[in-house]
C-alpha cells in the first residue's frame, strides 16, 4: 500500500527520514548504513567473499549472526561460499532474473540452504546476509515485510518480489521504486530499488513506528493511508 502511486509523497518522506534527515544530524536508523558499512557493496574485490563488514552490516538491521556461524563464514566455509557466490550474478536485477537465477536449482538457492544450516541462522538472517552480497537480486525478508506481502514465511518470497517488481504496465514497480529513491535524494548506485522497497514497506508496516510515520507525514505535508485490517 505504501508503494501505491498515490502514496508516493509519504514514501519519499519516510525514505528521506530513514536515510538522510534534513537537519544533518545523521540517521536515527542504523540500517541506513547497511549497504556501505566499511566499504561499498559494489567493490569487486569482495563480490564473492563474506567479510566481517558484511556480518556487522547485518547486525545494523537488528539481526545477529551467531558467533559459531560467523566463525564458519570467515573460516572453514570460506571456499564453498565463494564458489556459490561466484555463480550468482552481481549485476542482475531481480525483475530480469529467470528461474535459473532464483529457482530451486540455482546457486542463490543453494547458498540460501547452505546458510540456513548454521544454528541460529533463520530466514531473516539469511536473507539479510544475501541481500548485502547481492542487493540487486535478493530482497530482504522479515516479519513486517512478510505481513505486508501476506506471506506466512519466506517461501516463494523471491518469486513474488520478481512478479511485483515487474508489475505496473508502462511504469513497472522497479521503475517507481527508482523514482522514489531519486526523489528522496538517495544514491541509487548504493541503495538499490529492492532496498527502497524494503525500507518503505518496513517503515510504514512496523506498528512500533506508527507515531513516527504520522509525525513524518505531517512534517512533509503528506497524508497517511488507512492500514488494512489483517486477520
Amino acid at each position: 500500500m505504501i508503494l501505491d502511486v498515490e502514496n508516493s509523497d509519504l514514501a519519499v518522506a519516510l525514505l528521506s527520514d530513514y536515510f538522510s534527515p534534513p537537519d544533518g544530524r545523521g540517521s536515527d536508523f542504523n540500517g541506513a548504513y547497511f549497504s556501505h558499512l566499511g566499504r561499498e557493496w559494489s567493490e569487486p574485490k569482495y563480490f564473492n567473499r563474506i567479510t566481517a563488514s558484511d556480518i556487522v552490516a547485518v547486525s545494523l538491521l537488528d539481526t545477529e549472526i551467531p558467533a559459531a556461524a560467523s566463525i564458519a563464514l570467515l573460516g572453514v566455509d570460506t571456499e564453498p561460499i565463494e564458489e556459490l557466490l561466484a555463480q550468482i550474478p552481481v549485476d542482475l536485477d531481480l525483475w530480469n532474473a529467470d528461474d535459473e537465477h532464483i529457482g530451486g536449482n540455482s546457486a542463490a538457492w543453494k547458498l540460501w540452504r547452505h546458510l540456513r544450516r548454521y544454528p541460529g541462522v533463520g530466514q531473516t538472517t539469511a536473507s539479510k546476509l544475501m541481500a548485502r552480497k547481492r542487493p540487486r537480486l535478493i530482497p530482504i525478508y522479515d516479519a513486517v515485510v512478510g505481513q505486508e506481502l501476506c506471506l506466512r514465511d519466506s517461501g516463494g518470497h523471491w518469486q513474488l518480489m520478481r512478479e511485483l517488481t515487474q508489475s505496473g504496465g508502462n511504469t513497472p514497480l522497479w521503475l517507481h521504486l527508482t523514482a522514489l529513491g531519486q526523489r528522496a535524494g538517495l544514491n541509487m548506485d548504493r541503495i538499490t530499488p529492492l532496498r527502497v522497497f524494503d525500507v518503505a514497506t518496513w517503515y510504514f508496516g512496523n506498528p512500533k513506528l506508527s507515531k513516527r510515520v504520522a509525525w513524518v507525514a505531517a512534517d512533509h505535508g503528506a497524508s497517511v493511508p488507512e492500514r488494512p485490517v489483517r486477520d
